[in-house]
């Protein structure tokens, strides 16, 4: 069993467990986690962003002391960049091997980078979730996922009281339950990225919510969910909760405009250029 040191943060979230749990069981490896430092190669998430020089004097440097590091070879797997800030140094992606990005964004940003075209797939790792466990039968008609650092807005609780037969998911479970429960909704209201695209996954019309204006309280300013639906020529379109207009199960279900074929599509490539 060949063995692999993702770089993913240590915290307990759905979207980078993912690196782990469904990797290890889709492709018959073994992975540990690990850091810029100490990885082989950036999965699930937007470890490129840790691959830029940062504005905080504190990352700054300790991006000098991984210099010895990143010339040696790095893979490059569903990834993405979380913000827009940062400059490009490119250094730290000279030995990189791109085998898929997470979107156009991401691939317009690396090619600019590297000086160089990339003939890649696109779309993120987080699409082969179904492959994973497969279809599951539907239990409740409206999931709610909010990002793991906003599960005590009062907004979740709101959402879960308006709807008859919903749920709230917490992202802090454990990911095949996470991905279980996603996958038993009829339609999904999330604000979290990997929770929107666990449903694609699933071909569950969805939609990207906002409990707070984009980038007043989760690390970004929204480009990771722009990226990611750039990978299907689409504009992330997310929807400000508002307690006296909440979305409808109608409403979803219009406003959702990815294919299922293209999903299909990308969960094929995806599991066709994982680096062995």
């Amino acid at each position: 069993m060949m063995n692999y040191k993702i770089a993913y943060p240590d915290k307990p979230n759905m979207g980078d467990l993912l690196n782990k749990d469904m990797l290890e069981d889709i492709f018959h490896i073994q992975v540990e986690r690990g850091d810029r430092l100490t990885s082989n190669m950036s999965g699930i998430g937007s470890g490129l962003h840790y691959a830029q020089w940062s504005l905080s004097v504190s990352n700054r440097l300790k991006q000098i002391a991984y210099l010895p590091f990143a010339a040696r070879e790095y893979h490059v797997w569903g990834t993405g960049f979380l913000n827009s800030a940062g400059k490009a140094t490119p250094f730290y992606f000279s030995k990189m091997q791109f085998h898929c990005l997470r979107g156009k964004l991401t691939q317009n940003r690396v090619e600019a980078i590297i000086h160089q075209k990339l003939d890649i797939p696109l779309g993120d790792g987080g699409l082969l979730a179904e492959r994973w466990i497969g279809p599951q039968k539907k239990k409740y008609r409206i999931g709610i996922i909010p990002h793991f650092r906003e599960q005590d807005h009062p907004l979740v609780k709101k959402l879960n009281e308006s709807y008859e037969d919903s749920t709230v998911i917490d992202l802090t479970e454990p990911p095949r339950t996470v991905v279980e429960t996603i996958g038993s909704c009829e339609y999904i209201l999330s604000s979290s990225l990997h929770g929107l695209i666990v449903a694609d996954s699933f071909h569950i019309p969805n939609m990207h919510i906002l409990f707070y204006p984009m980038g007043e309280r989760i690390m970004g300013d929204g480009y990771k969910y722009s990226d990611y639906y750039s990978s299907f020529d689409l504009e992330d379109q997310p929807r400000l909760i508002d307690p006296d207009h909440l979305p409808t199960a109608a409403e979803i279900q219009e406003n959702y405009k990815i294919d299922e074929a293209a999903v299909e599509k990308k969960k094929d490539e995806l599991i066709r250029v994982f680096p062995r």
